[in-house]
């Protein structure tokens, strides 16, 4: 046998059984998921609970409380401030 009709003949076989396939995912709801569509937020919201744990340590949670009243404290000033200038901006005025 030549080597082209060998090469033609797999060719031919492996595009049947791909052909085979997608007409069985076509006409049959085997592969369908059968639970409801969940939106992104709810997936994300899932991830983050079975990743996250709650804060017990009643120490740990003072401090948290106390650093995040630090940064909203630290944004307001900054609104006063004025705008922010680059890293690595400098003023020749100065």
């Amino acid at each position: 046998m030549q080597a082209w009709l060998i090469i033609l003949i797999l060719v031919l076989f492996f595009g049947a059984i791909v052909l085979g396939v997608i007409v069985v995912r076509k006409k049959t709801k085997f592969f369908d998921d059968p639970g409801e569509k969940k939106s992104d937020e709810e997936i994300a919201k899932e991830e983050l609970d079975n990743i996250l744990e709650d804060v017990e340590d009643e120490e740990t949670i003072k401090a948290m409380d106390d650093f995040s009243k630090k940064q909203e404290e630290s944004e307001t000033e900054k609104d006063f401030e004025g705008e922010d200038k680059p890293v690595g901006f400098e003023d020749k005025d100065e």
